[in-house]
């Protein structure tokens, strides 16, 4: 199989493909040893694990219907 078959395995059954080692993402050994296809693959699966991770934090902000609004201090 080739490598994006195995990264699909892999999240099937569980990965973060946010999980950053020492090396880095899995996208950023991949762009390092110039699997642009696949470090493409990476940089968008890492896109929307972060906006799923971003709603699922959104919706903990909100109970009974008052939002908490969030905003960084000055």
């Amino acid at each position: 199989p080739g490598h994006s078959d195995v990264v699909h395995v892999l999240l099937d059954r569980g990965a973060d493909v946010c999980y950053k080692s020492s090396a880095g993402t899995a996208g950023d050994i991949a762009r390092a040893k110039g699997h642009k296809e696949l470090a493409e693959l990476l940089k968008g699966l890492e896109t929307q694990s972060a906006k799923v991770r971003n709603l699922k934090a959104a919706s903990l902000l909100v109970r009974d219907g008052d939002a908490v609004l969030m905003h960084p201090s000055s």
